[in-house]
């Protein structure tokens, strides 16, 4: 198993205790043979005892499969525009419009 796509994200806390977190893609086979892929995001808990460093916790949590096309840059860009332009009129209720 890896953690694919970007790097894994990972976090140092104390001398002690650091945190790895991403995205990990898997196939499943069925029992028909079938194959279908599933991203998790996963999350470790590292605590060294000693000279090793061991899972203190670990959690997986399977992603919602994404619903209709992906966002191109443009649509982020446009949002980004509509954004600004709330902004821009300085009506606070328009800007929290903007907002989920």
């Amino acid at each position: 198993e890896t953690i694919n796509g970007s790097s894994p994200n990972v976090k140092i806390l104390t001398h002690d205790l650091a945190t790895l977190s991403g995205i990990a893609k898997f196939t499943l086979t069925d029992k028909d043979g079938s194959k279908s892929d599933v991203r998790v995001r996963k999350t470790f808990v590292f605590h060294k005892m000693g000279d090793d460093w061991k899972i203190l916790e670990h959690q997986s949590s399977v992603l919602p499969e994404p619903e209709g096309p992906a966002p191109t840059e443009k649509d982020i860009l446009d949002a980004f525009a509509t954004w600004n332009a709330a902004l821009q009129t300085l009506d606070p209720e328009k800007v929290a419009d903007r907002y989920a």
